[in-house]
């Protein structure tokens, strides 16, 4: 949830600066996830408040990796698919060699490529799929 190694935790939890842990079992231990919540938003206004120096147990690279988590909330758009297959997704959708494509090219029984720019060549996906 925070990003940070066992080891990072163990140092802020010593200095005092990170959520108590509670112990469930000999080998088991649990954070609240409203005080790593609290921890993470108390760390992000301190951070816009003040420009001072973090605290010593966190560098400034975990300091900012810890606020981009904290507000990473929006998951991602699905992206679309691309209009083109390039030549090891037919190879993977047909079976068919690099040879075997472009001998089928050459004769008509599968449908020619487009030059998108050197070396690239990518077929469009309508005439490959029928």
């Amino acid at each position: 949830m925070v990003g940070l190694s066992r080891s990072t935790i163990y140092n802020l939890e010593n200095a005092g600066t990170f959520p108590k842990k509670i112990r469930i079992s000999q080998y088991v231990v649990r954070y609240r996830v409203r005080d790593i919540r609290e921890w993470m938003r108390s760390l992000e206004s301190t951070c816009k408040a003040k420009k001072d120096k973090e605290p010593a147990v966190l560098t400034e690279r975990q300091q900012q990796r810890l606020i981009r988590l904290a507000l990473k909330k929006v998951p991602k758009p699905p992206t679309k698919p691309l209009p083109y297959y390039k030549m090891r997704d037919v190879m993977k959708l047909t079976g068919f060699t690099h040879s075997q494509i472009y001998d089928g090219v050459r004769d008509g029984s599968f449908p020619n490529w487009k030059k998108t720019g050197w070396p690239a060549q990518q077929w469009d996906r309508g005439p490959v799929d029928a």
